[in-house]
């Protein structure tokens, strides 16, 4: 059998990412992977793909004005290098696509939904009714629509997609990526942090309102009554930094609330807090969980897509409720109470993240999915050649 051409369509992809894991992973006997993104440079680690063999090429679309160009020139691209499947991840980059295959229907799509219910958070009236509708339009081309997790796929199946078209697979990690951190005493990173003797969570990700900052901050006060010797690291930037700040400077919580900034040490940092907490209100797929599990840090992560299919009880973690800083500070108070669980918890969190999450479990499934696209294409040719008469 030809080997599969499959192209990766993103707006930036990231070395050792869900994408990355994927592309880098995939059986090069079977699969011919290659990369396209919209222009925009890694903000963690530009992976080598000339190094690895992998093609890769660049269309520049910084603004909504430039789309309509870049469906004409990925279309010419999928002609071009004549690939059977575009794997195409995130809102903009499954519309540009999505147009791209009705221009070049030989090459199918396969979406990738790696957001849960943003858009029905963050917007209202003709904006979401247009944003659905061109979700809709996107599903109802695509061959399949890769879930991270069961709830997408529950919400996939209540906006219409049938189940047949829906698959769920999780990202993949790669393990050795976390065993030389492990390897590694935390001690130098906590000097550097100035948490030594202090209990220290952290939270790592973008600076973002959907994911739930201020609820922490909020749960600090009460947390402090009880943990007097508290330090909570945030890990990241973005646009709500600002008011982030603002809060810390009203609750007087300057003392314990430091802002790192992006990092290119996330791993290391990660080990050196005592609990990982993430309490966002909306994920597809939280990579800060699986890393957390991966790198044996006890969690607190709320009820978001992937947390109780990953976390099915609190052996592994702890799944508190979204908005619920009340509930945050009682996990948080009582792992800093019980370092025996918090020990446990980070054993069997690991155990569980290897068995499931790893490259080796996650990226065969994705390989199935990539032929059975493919296998169910050239169905449908043959059956619409016996009905045409040849």
């Amino acid at each position: 059998m030809d080997k599969l051409r499959v192209l990766h369509f993103a707006d930036l992809v990231n070395g050792h990412d869900f994408i990355d894991n994927i592309v880098r992973n995939t059986d090069p006997a079977m699969f011919d992977m290659a990369v396209c993104t919209m222009g925009r440079a890694s903000n963690i680690e530009e992976p080598d793909y000339a190094e690895a063999g992998i093609a890769r090429w660049d269309i520049p679309a910084p603004t909504r004005s430039h789309y309509p160009r870049a469906v004409v020139r990925l279309a010419a691209l999928l002609r071009h290098q004549d690939i059977d499947i575009i794997h195409a991840h995130h809102y903009e980059p499954c519309l540009i696509a999505a147009a791209a295959t009705v221009a070049h229907p030989r090459t199918k799509l396969v979406v990738g939904r790696h957001y849960a219910d943003a858009i029905y958070l963050h917007t209202a009236g003709w904006r979401r009714r247009a944003m659905l509708g061109l979700e809709r339009a996107v599903n109802t081309r695509a061959r399949l629509v890769i879930a991270p997790s069961q709830r997408i796929a529950t919400l996939l199946d209540r906006q219409g997609v049938p189940p047949g078209k829906v698959a769920i697979i999780p990202y993949a990690f790669d393990p050795a990526r976390f065993d030389h951190v492990l390897a590694r005493s935390a001690g130098t990173k906590r000097s550097a942090l100035d948490t030594d003797g202090r209990f220290t969570i952290g939270t790592f990700g973008r600076l973002y309102a959907d994911k739930g900052h201020r609820f922490v901050l909020e749960a600090l006060p009460t947390i402090l009554k009880s943990v007097p010797n508290l330090s909570y690291v945030i890990v990241g930037e973005g646009a709500e930094r600002p008011q982030l700040e603002r809060q810390v400077r009203a609750l007087d919580l300057e003392r314990v609330v430091s802002f790192l900034g992006w990092r290119h040490d996330v791993a290391e940092l990660m080990k050196a807090v005592d609990v990982v907490v993430q309490p966002s209100l909306q994920e597809a797929f939280s990579q800060s969980m699986a890393e957390a599990l991966f790198l044996a840090r006890p969690l607190v992560i709320t009820d978001v897509s992937g947390a109780n299919e990953l976390i099915p009880h609190d052996s592994m973690g702890v799944v508190v409720p979204c908005r619920d800083a009340a509930a945050l500070g009682r996990a948080l108070i009582a792992l800093e109470g019980d370092p025996h669980r918090r020990g446990a918890m980070a054993e069997a969190g690991r155990r569980h993240a290897c068995a499931t999450l790893s490259i080796n479990t996650v990226v065969p499934l994705y390989e199935a999915a990539y032929r059975a696209t493919a296998e169910s294409a050239r169905t449908d040719l043959r059956r619409s050649r016996a009905q045409c008469g040849g």
